[in-house]
């Protein structure tokens, strides 16, 4: 009867390990089977919920407003960085668990005119455009002189004040100075 328990012992004991992922040690761990995996990272989604306006008037005020999102396996810490025209002009630093948002504004603004470039972490979040004021003549003073305004007619500038009569009003092209007769 001995000789046929141990034989009956081994096959059970053999059987056993491969049922429950043993293998004798070959998987370099132990041979449990078992390979732990590290946790996931935090992932976070960036998505543009506004950006306006889209038209500003030097040293005028453009709000950013984006949505942040752990989209990741754990809590995580995440930096977000604007930049203007490849220059960083603002950041904030977030934490969030996994599966929450929290929403991020930042305003921006700039006395250049053109257009300017929003990016955060290399994705692009859109554009606004600095345009100079409004050039125009008006006898409102009693002579006629040179005034600027804002598009929305804002920012009222008297830009000339002298006996003769100014007209035909153009900037320069690089917006800082102007040319009339």
């Amino acid at each position: 009867m001995r000789k046929i328990i141990l034989p009956l012992v081994v096959v059970l004991l053999l059987l056993g390990m491969s049922m429950f992922g043993c293998n004798g040690g070959g998987d370099g761990n132990g041979g449990n089977g078992y390979v732990p995996q590290p946790p996931s990272p935090a992932a976070f989604t960036v998505v543009l919920q506004s950006l306006e306006p889209t038209v500003t008037n030097p040293n005028e005020q453009t709000t950013l407003t984006v949505s942040i999102t752990n989209t990741g396996s754990s809590q995580g810490t995440h930096n977000v960085i604007l930049e203007m025209d490849g220059a960083q002009v603002a950041s904030e630093t977030i934490t969030l668990s996994v599966g929450s948002s929290q929403t991020i504004t930042f305003n921006v603004t700039s006395e250049s005119l053109g257009e300017h470039y929003l990016t955060i972490g290399g994705q692009s979040f859109g554009s606004f455009e600095v345009i100079r004021g409004i050039l125009f003549v008006s006898n409102r003073n009693g002579n006629y002189e040179i005034y600027s305004m804002w598009d929305d007619g804002s920012n009222v500038v008297q830009l000339t004040n002298n006996s003769a009569i100014d007209a035909d009003p153009s900037w320069s092209p690089d917006g800082q100075r102007i040319a009339f007769s």
